[in-house]
């Protein structure tokens, strides 16, 4: 996904050139920085895509404690901005879930986030059955099945 607003393209070449470098830690507080800003300034779309970009560049220095960290700021946001189950706001989720199953230490906090945001964004018990579908499927892939199932049963239509 390619950013349509330049002073994310910027930011995001800068941070490219800074992870390049090893810089990690100062990445990742950078991109906290600034989204913290503009959620303070109610650019909300701004910050969740900052983050998204974000999480999925980190992923590709297996930084998973800050992509999990950037991943679950993004899902606050959804939750207090009302941001609705939509295949866009899912979609980033999905991206960020299947390259951060690498890491199965940071995984459940991520995905138990985003569970809590179906529920509250769908206003029922279970929250988004095709979220939950595709988190078991995962989850069986990691040989997890014991909690694959649970997200399964809720998840398949059938």
């Amino acid at each position: 996904m390619v950013s349509s607003n330049p002073r994310i393209e910027r930011f995001m070449t800068n941070l490219r050139e800074s992870l390049v470098d090893g810089n990690y830690y100062e990445g990742h507080q950078e991109l906290r920085a600034i989204a913290i800003r503009l959620v303070k300034q109610k650019k909300h779309q701004r910050a969740i895509q900052l983050l998204y970009l974000g999480a999925l560049e980190l992923c590709q220095y297996n930084q998973w404690g800050s992509v999990a960290d950037l991943a679950a700021f993004m899902i606050n946001i959804y939750v207090e901005e009302k941001v609705p189950v939509t295949d866009e706001s899912r979609e980033r989720i999905y991206d960020i879930f299947e390259k951060l199953s690498q890491a199965t230490e940071y995984y459940p906090r991520v995905y138990q986030a985003a569970i809590q945001w179906s529920i509250s964004a769908m206003g029922n018990k279970v929250g988004d059955t095709q979220l939950h579908h595709f988190i078991g499927c995962i989850l069986r892939n990691k040989t997890r099945f014991q909690e694959a199932e649970q997200h399964y049963l809720v998840g398949t239509p059938e």
